[in-house]
C-alpha cells in the first residue's frame, strides 16, 4: 500500500469557527520515485476525493483537522 502524506493549509482559526475556510492543500508521496504537489483550495478537495477512492495509506500531523475542514468545504 502506498503512504501519501497530505496537509490542509486554511485561513485563521477564529472563535466559533473550528473549522475556517480551506486556503491549499499538500502533499508528498514516495512510490517509487518522490512526487510532490500544492493545490489551492478547490483542486486540493478534488485530489483528495480521489486518494479516498484508492488503495492508500493517507498520513498526516493532525489528521482530525485537516479531515474536519475537508468535510465543511
Amino acid at each position: 500500500m502506498r503512504a501519501v502524506a497530505w496537509d490542509s493549509e486554511t485561513s485563521l482559526i477564529l472563535p466559533g469557527l473550528l473549522a475556517p475556510p480551506l486556503v491549499c492543500v499538500s502533499f508528498a508521496s514516495r512510490q517509487p520515485e518522490l512526487e510532490t504537489g500544492l493545490m489551492l483550495a478547490k483542486e486540493g478537495l478534488t485530489w483528495l476525493r480521489a486518494r479516498l477512492l484508492e488503495d492508500v495509506l493517507l498520513v498526516g500531523a493532525n489528521l482530525p483537522f485537516d479531515f474536519g475542514v475537508a468535510v465543511n468545504e
